[in-house]
């Protein structure tokens, strides 16, 4: 008998949430229409790096080409004895907001 009342209270928990949820998404999609803001305040992106040669030049362009009009991109080389800091001082030269 205990197993059915924990059934049966489960089962009402579940429906409840499934509601809460469904009202959640829904307001959600509200905030999807809002305006987009005319002018986005600056952001700065800070990464520090250290003898990270292998996989260093993917990250950087997939975070150099971040789609926001105020950014700036701080890289930090952490002593690196690879060739990390050759691939930032590229970097520095290509992207104009790479620091």
């Amino acid at each position: 008998m205990i197993l059915f009342w924990y059934s049966v209270i489960l089962f009402v928990s579940t429906l409840a949430l499934n509601f809460y949820l469904l009202i959640g998404f829904k307001q959600i999609k509200q905030v999807s229409r809002q305006p987009v803001m005319d002018n986005p305040p600056p952001l700065a992106i800070i990464i520090a790096v250290r003898n990270e040669e292998e996989d260093l030049e993917k990250a950087l362009q997939s975070v150099c080409h971040i789609n926001y009009p105020k950014h700036r991109l701080i890289v930090v080389n952490d002593r690196s004895t690879d060739r990390t800091a050759d691939i930032l001082k590229d970097f520095s030269l290509r992207y104009p907001n790479f620091r």
